[in-house]
């Protein structure tokens, strides 16, 4: 809402008198037109709001490329571990998210539990070293899991992606972490 001075301007004008140069007359009418702080920034305080929640949201409606083929599906995988070797959990489960046909927020939960765990874990078992892909095992042509190795400095973590092909892409079916080192070596 804009104030203004009563007067020769009439209401509702943003104006004031302008103070007299030397040497000028003084004329009633001379105004110099001023707005207020508010009148700048008003309009922009107003969009900022909207104009960010749209900017957090475009990464979530971009088109992320369908995952047509198994080696689309390991290649996921092989971001997710570039990721998880990083710390970067959040990240690593932000790439599966748009192929997992799960419902945002338990994801979300998901990744809150994994980090707090790993937090907890993280004397444990050591820093990250890296990674290393184990194998990969296929039930027919619809369904493919790949089995990961996270090196951590005083003991490995398996890491397991599973994906199930339904009418022409691949989704995320499953993706879990564990201690159980012993299976790594079963077929």
């Amino acid at each position: 809402m804009r104030r203004g001075l009563l007067g020769a301007a009439g209401p509702g004008r943003n104006c004031a008198p302008s103070a007299p140069r030397a040497g000028a007359s003084v004329r009633p009418l001379n105004f110099t037109v001023r707005r207020h702080f508010e009148d700048y920034y008003m309009p922009f305080t107003k969009l900022l709001g909207p104009t960010l929640a749209l900017l957090l949201a475009l990464p979530c409606n971009a088109a992320t490329a369908p995952l047509q083929t198994k080696q689309d599906a390991h290649a996921l995988a092989e971001s997710v571990m570039k990721l998880v070797a990083a710390d970067k959990i959040d990240d690593a489960f932000g790439l599966l998210k748009p192929y997992w046909p799960m419902a945002s927020s338990e994801l979300d939960m998901l990744v809150m539990k994994t980090v707090t765990l790993r937090n907890t874990v993280g004397d444990r078992f050591g820093p990250t070293l890296g990674y290393a892909f184990v194998r990969e095992d296929a039930v027919g042509d619809f369904l493919v899991r790949y089995t990961y190795v996270e090196k951590r400095s005083k003991h490995p973590l398996r890491w397991t992606f599973t994906f199930y092909r339904g009418a022409s892409q691949w989704t995320v079916d499953a993706a879990s972490w564990d201690d159980k080192v012993s299976e790594l070596f079963s077929p």
